[in-house]
């Protein structure tokens, strides 16, 4: 199941997702990655984070015993994540490139909102997330596209998104021998959940009309390539194609630099502090 919904993480992708976190201030505290393969995030992890403490979980054996003896020092759980038993809200940074496919993961906690799979990953990872903590995670297109806006919808009412970076289709052909258009995801963990639809939530059409995310919509500048419509397997099909001669890295470096954010401290004592002092 990981080989078929595991697409190895190109490195420029990797550094652009760290290089957003170290614009948030992010320096040291528990990092989650909940499908670390072999554990590439983790390897990768820039010299400034070094005090960092990082925890995976893999649910291909091999994989994850690749990982544990390549990072001794990082926890990995040999298990899918929907086994794992993560306390809530204890990571301060959520990193990953999370399975896709179409089909859902069976968790009592949220077996209601029908989750696919890469969307379940967003949830139950939000979960695990204190408030104020970032999440950077590479997702299908899908999350965005899809015109069922419920999963936003979940998202949004728990987290704000501080960016979104729509991925050129062939970022993944080197290494999975595919032509898929990712996203990766940058979101900022509430305190309290928020009954909000903000724009991103929902879909809305370009200027030449192809149907997409509002979010890509009103800032073009996100996604690195051109954006076309081409027949795929289920007929037309938006893709996101190379702008020619184009350098991956130098494209993510300012696409990073649009996005704005700072991981806040979260105490939980001063929070209950503060509304006690609220009652009359």
């Amino acid at each position: 199941e990981s080989v078929l919904t595991a697409f190895y993480t190109p490195p420029e992708v990797i550094q652009g997702i760290y290089k957003v976190m170290e614009r948030m201030g992010f320096r040291e505290g528990n990092i989650l990655e909940p499908s670390c393969g072999i554990g590439n995030f983790i390897g990768m992890l820039p010299p400034e984070m070094q005090q960092a403490k990082m925890y995976g979980v893999e649910i291909d054996t091999i994989s994850a015993a690749i990982a544990q003896q390549l990072y001794q020092r990082t926890s990995i759980a040999a298990q899918p994540f929907e086994e794992a038993n993560i306390p809530d809200s204890f990571f301060d940074a959520v990193v990953g490139n999370v399975p896709f496919g179409d089909f859902s993961v069976a968790d009592k906690r949220y077996d209601k909102h029908h989750f696919l799979i890469h969307d379940y990953f967003f949830a139950k990872s939000l979960d695990k997330l204190r408030p104020g903590g970032v999440m950077a995670l590479v997702t299908s297109k899908g999350t965005m596209d899809k015109e069922n806006s419920s999963v936003r919808k979940y998202i949004a009412q728990r987290a704000d998104l501080l960016g979104a970076i729509r991925l050129p289709n062939n970022t993944f052909k080197g290494n999975a021998g595919t032509e898929v258009v990712s996203d990766i995801l940058i979101l900022q963990k509430r305190d309290r959940l928020i009954d909000l639809e903000p724009d991103w939530v929902h879909l809305d059409t370009d200027e030449n009309g192809i149907k997409m995310n509002s979010y890509f919509v009103q800032h073009p500048e996100m996604i690195l390539g051109e954006v076309k419509m081409v027949s795929g397997r289920f007929g037309e099909e938006m893709t996101v194609v190379p702008f020619e001669g184009s350098d991956l890295g130098s494209l993510l470096d300012e696409a990073v630099a649009n996005i704005h954010g700072e991981i806040t401290e979260y105490e939980l004592d001063d929070e209950l502090g503060d509304e006690d002092n609220s009652i009359p």
